[in-house]
């Protein structure tokens, strides 16, 4: 074997040995026994997640848009629904359980920014 294709196997292995070093991850023990048990990034489903938000910041799943109001208007109803619309004080009170309860935590929401982390 010529001295330039030992210098290159040399470098490919050297190559090989760092990025074992890099992609070696260090687990548990159960993991390693029970290896899909491993923990979610986030239990809430991405489909979910807009209206979870939505949920935190307003108090309902869904938007009360204009033709919903003109609906209800339209069948005697009171234009806005007895929900956290009306009552503003429970989505603070909502809230306040969801984070004491870790709900929050769990789907990995982040309250101040508003946002999920996955």
């Amino acid at each position: 074997m010529s001295e330039r294709a030992s210098g290159a196997k040399l470098h490919w292995l050297r190559l090989l040995k760092a990025a074992e070093r890099l992609t070696k991850t260090k687990l548990s023990e159960e993991i390693q026994v029970h290896p899909w048990r491993r923990p979610l990034p986030s239990e809430a489903p991405p489909p979910a997640k807009p209206a979870l938000a939505r949920d935190y910041e307003v108090g309902l799943v869904y938007p009360v848009t204009d033709e919903a109001i003109e609906a209800r208007a339209a069948c005697g109803l009171p234009k806005i629904p007895p929900t956290a619309h009306l009552y503003r004080d429970s989505v603070y009170e909502k809230r306040r359980l969801l984070e004491a309860l870790g709900v929050l935590k769990r789907f990995q929401f982040n309250g101040i920014e508003r946002r999920f982390k996955y």
